[in-house]
């Protein structure tokens, strides 16, 4: 079952699950409901407010659910920025694998080329000493 659980470096609450949207939502039709029946029992002396005092009523009845909303989206951002934080480090890992992988090629090309220089280098002493050969042979003859 899931809800708030503590997770992560700084124990910090995690709703991976959704279970604090869920319960905001909750929570926030529970009160507009309640501020509906409200309405609906005062509706008389909510009519006769002027129109400063409906403000105010309005402003009170819903800074609260304002409220709870900036702190679930709080808590919601700052579970995203763990997220990109703990990808950002993955993506970290990859890129330094990827860098000894990288500097373990150019080690082997390197390798690769002091053999070829070294055959080339055998083949040329090779085609020399029969071409020396050659000349020789046709100088005897």
């Amino acid at each position: 079952m899931g809800g708030l659980r503590l997770g992560g470096d700084n124990d910090a609450p995690t709703d991976s699950d959704g279970t604090l949207l869920t319960w905001a939502k909750a929570l926030s039709t529970i009160w507009l409901f309640s501020l509906a029946v409200f309405v609906a029992v005062k509706w008389q002396k909510i009519t006769s407010l002027e129109p400063n005092e409906v403000g105010d009523y309005l402003a009170g009845a819903f800074a609260p659910l304002a409220f709870s909303w900036l702190v679930v989206a709080v808590f919601l951002q700052r579970e995203e920025l763990q997220a990109q934080r703990k990808e950002l480090e993955q993506n970290r890992e990859a890129l330094l694998l990827q860098a000894n992988e990288l500097k373990n090629s150019v080690e082997q090309l390197a390798r690769q080329t002091e053999i070829f220089s070294a055959s080339h280098a055998s083949e040329q002493e090779r085609s020399v000493q029969e071409e020396i050969e050659r000349k020789l042979d046709q100088l005897v003859f």
